[in-house]
């Protein structure tokens, strides 16, 4: 059976500082997106086990990491529950635009990317948000998500055997506009349940956008001029 973990927060070393463990309000983190702002940071958690997301405002002066305003809950009723080929299935990756204040939650069962304007600042549960992309044809079950340097989002879709209204091909890679219009697809592997985790990082004009095999277990990174 699973049970609602904790959020582990490690040094540059890699050491454990701390961990977080509330079960009222980190519930099986499957997802995370960050809002830094220097000494401080909001972090925004997907909990798989009950349907929500939780904000959490920490501090990291002088070195140190605190947690600093009560855990809030601003979203839920995401669809959640048993997977038989995923474990468990629900709200999962994250991405913030800082610069609308808007949260991008990917939830697998619901086969849908949602949208919480005012994420970062509201003081009360926004519910499910909008839905922005609704795409059977390319989604099935999304899982990894990020906001990507060109603008648009790119999601990983997990293909749990709990969504069955999609044709989408084994594990694909997605990428779509912020208001919802597809771009391209791409699927990593034959396999399916291989698309994962997802990251984009773009230094000295040069793009790094990197993937995790699930199925192979390995990590390929491209590089891509602008």
């Amino acid at each position: 059976m699973a049970e609602p973990g904790a959020l582990l927060v490690l040094d540059n070393r890699g050491n454990v500082v701390t961990q977080l463990a509330q079960p009222d309000k980190i519930n099986g983190p499957w997802g995370m997106a960050i809002n830094d702002e220097g000494d401080e940071a909001q972090l925004f958690v997907s909990n798989v086990l009950d349907g929500t997301i939780t904000r959490l405002e920490v501090s990291f002066e002088h070195g140190s990491f605190a947690v600093v305003a009560t855990p809030l809950t601003i979203a839920h009723g995401y669809k959640f529950g048993p997977d038989s080929t995923a474990v468990v299935v629900g709200p999962a990756g994250l991405a913030y635009d800082s610069a609308s204040d808007t949260l991008y939650v990917a939830s697998e069962l619901d086969n849908e990317i949602f949208t919480l304007q005012g994420a970062g600042n509201t003081n009360s549960d926004l519910g499910t948000g909008n839905v922005v992309f609704s795409d059977s044809t390319h989604l099935r079950g999304p899982l990894g998500l990020i906001l990507a340097t060109n603008g648009h989002l790119i999601t990983a879709n997990a293909d749990p055997s709990s969504v069955t209204n999609s044709t989408a091909g084994p594990s694909e890679i997605v990428e779509f506009t912020k208001d919802g219009h597809f771009v391209r697809t791409f699927s990593i592997d034959s396999a399916a349940g291989s698309a994962f985790a997802l990251n984009e990082l773009c230094e000295k004009g040069t793009i790094q956008f990197s993937y995790v095999d699930d199925t192979e277990s390995t990590l390929t990174i491209w590089r891509l001029m602008h």
